[in-house]
């Protein structure tokens, strides 16, 4: 699974959600879209997130995490359910993103999920 991207991409997938949010008149508040910067070490990282601000089981997460200094980063879905997070490609990235809060969401971040713990 190749889930590195750029943050150009990342800011596509984000840009896409919020497409996604409006045109299905979601409440602003149903999204938690952050960052956080983390330090261990010399190592410094760099995450920014989408996540369901209602903390519903069924809604996916995403992920992305650069390294400072790094050109790329990875990302990541993450399954309430299931409580994982596994590698997606940025291709799938924006496919969840487009039906975020939908059964479609769901099920494509299940998939990911399943066939990454397999």
């Amino acid at each position: 699974m190749n889930n590195f991207i750029t943050q150009n991409q990342w800011d596509q997938i984000i840009e896409a959600f919020r497409v996604h949010c409006d045109k299905e008149k979601l409440p602003k508040d149903v999204a938690y879209i952050g960052e956080e910067k983390t330090i261990r070490g010399e190592y410094k990282k760099h995450r920014q997130f989408i996540y369901d601000n209602y903390d519903r089981h069924t809604s996916p997460g995403l992920d992305f995490f650069i390294p400072k200094g790094w050109e790329n980063g990875k990302l990541y879905v993450y399954s309430g359910s299931e409580q994982v997070r596994a590698p997606c490609s940025f291709e799938q990235g924006l496919e969840i993103a487009k039906c975020f809060f939908s059964y479609k969401g769901t099920v494509l971040s299940e998939n990911i999920i399943h066939e990454w713990m397999e």
